[in-house]
């Protein structure tokens, strides 16, 4: 018998799963692609849950489309202008969502 843990989805949250050695990762599909962006490896899941939301804000504001939602609705977001918001790369939108959570 293994006395491995089995790794928890999420514990409720979107975008995030523990790996087999205790620590959250998170990542989030690109919109309109079928590609995910790896944002990275957390000590917490609470850390990988911001994290995420930091992301899905970075791509699509304050309003999500339906199928969408943030982890924590009430956390204030990034202080980022929309009209800087929506010119962000995929690189620059990872560095912003890794170093929120």
């Amino acid at each position: 018998m293994s006395n491995r843990r089995r790794p928890q989805k999420g514990l409720g949250w979107t975008g995030i799963r523990e790996q087999s050695w205790g620590s959250w990762a998170t990542e989030i599909r690109i919109p309109h692609t079928r590609l995910r962006l790896w944002i990275g490896r957390f000590r917490h899941a609470l850390e990988a849950a911001l994290a995420y939301d930091a992301a899905m804000f970075c791509f699509y504001g304050e309003c999500l489309p339906r199928q969408r939602k943030f982890n924590f609705p009430a956390v204030q977001r990034p202080a980022i202008p929309d009209h800087l918001r929506i010119h962000l790369n995929i690189a620059t939108i990872r560095v912003i969502a890794a170093d929120y959570g």
